[in-house]
């Protein structure tokens, strides 16, 4: 045991930052792509990223961090797993604005810092509710 945690879990969770990392990097080119080139206001580019980034990370999460065969029981998780996510979508939109218009920070900066925000309790939610055995 580590810290107290199970090798299991210390396991689980350095998959979930992979994963999470692959999910934010999906979300910041999207966010760019769509801010940079298509003219799309970076706050509604934020929502299109969060939307690739999720999937991406629940189908990643499913079958590699949690082990689970893809096809079971997708609908209800990827439902609890989404809305978990649009709460801290709020949650990350709130921090992007806030850095973005009021400090001034560039907004890859600010929704790099927003994401940093809400991994942790991403972690513990989809382990323990959307992927509990």
């Amino acid at each position: 045991m580590l810290f107290g945690l199970q090798k299991k879990s210390v396991k689980e969770f350095l998959k979930f930052v992979c994963v999470g990392f692959t999910g934010t990097i999906l979300h910041l080119a999207v966010l760019y792509i769509f801010t940079e080139f298509f003219g799309i206001y970076y706050l509604v580019s934020s929502v299109f990223g969060f939307c690739f980034g999720v999937t991406n990370n629940f189908i990643l999460n499913k079958i590699w961090t949690f082990k689970e065969k893809l096809n079971h029981g997708v609908f209800k998780k990827y439902y609890k797993y989404f809305v978990l996510n649009v709460i801290i979508l709020f949650i990350n939109l709130f921090i992007l604005y806030f850095l973005t218009e009021f400090l001034q920070m560039y907004y890859i900066l600010s929704q790099i810092i927003a994401v940093g925000f809400s991994f942790l309790i991403n972690f513990f939610i989809s382990k323990f509710w959307i992927f509990k055995k």
